[in-house]
């Protein structure tokens, strides 16, 4: 779906940029205009991808700093255009405005949003913790959370953790730590990989402050699958399961 989404977006950028040129500057440019929307629209798939990447309080912070820095380029530029009687050094002022002050308004704003307090956000949102409340406190009056070995590869609990609104004790099995391991040791490079890079996920959300984990040795040798033990471990904890199997 995602995929369909994205195409359909390259082409409209494509053949909306054909037809804006042809209308000014006539056929024989018009192909620019085609190699331009086509440039955009990449350029904003790229845009989409890295801020799925990135943590939502820059997000955010650049958001609100490219909206102020964009008001304020208006509002220098405007008294300051009407003394131009150039349309294209008109236009050409209030683009290089718009971009530079736009530019650094992002910049602070993202470097700002990096050094906000997640918790307090979450509190905001979450209305849940008390000023002074520790995690640990505050974690046991909420259902434990069981993560799947699944979520841990895909790595994304990562930056869910790091903004602070999962809240609860992550309960980490230790045959899921078995899993991880084996996966880390196969012979494929591709399964290699994922397992290193969830064990290292793994060791980011321990080293998180905002997120309380547990590893358990809670085990269910009559069990064999391990979607069956995290099954058993979340009805015995009365918590619930994090995966990304569908059939979970």
């Amino acid at each position: 779906m995602f995929l369909v989404m994205r195409s359909l977006l390259v082409i409209f950028a494509s053949v909306s940029g054909y037809f804006i040129v042809y209308e000014i500057a006539g056929n024989s440019l018009a192909y620019i205009g085609l190699v331009s929307g086509l440039l955009i629209s990449v350029l904003a798939l790229l845009f989409e991808d890295r801020v799925k990447r990135t943590p939502l309080r820059i997000v955010i912070g650049g958001a609100i700093g490219l909206i102020i820095g964009l008001v304020v380029a208006n509002l220098l530029t405007y008294p300051v255009m009407l003394n131009f009687k150039s349309r294209y050094i008109e236009l050409a002022a209030y683009l290089i405005t718009n971009i530079i002050i736009g530019y650094i308004g992002l910049s602070i704003g993202m470097k700002k949003g990096d050094e906000f307090d997640s918790e307090w956000f979450a509190k905001l949102f979450t209305g849940h913790q008390k000023d002074g409340e520790p995690k640990q406190a505050k974690a046991q009056v909420l259902q434990p959370l069981v993560v799947d070995t699944s979520v841990i590869i895909d790595g994304r609990i990562a930056e869910v953790c790091e903004t602070g609104f999962l809240e609860g004790t992550l309960v980490v099995p230790q045959f899921v730590l078995q899993e991880l391991q084996y996966i880390a040791d196969a012979g494929d490079p591709i399964k290699r990989a994922r397992g290193k890079r969830g064990l290292d996920v793994l060791k980011q959300i321990q080293t998180n402050r905002k997120t309380t984990v547990e590893i358990t040795d809670r085990d269910f040798p009559e069990i064999r699958e391990v979607d069956s033990k995290l099954v058993a471990l979340a009805k015995e904890l009365s918590g619930r399961i994090i995966t990304n199997d569908a059939n979970l």
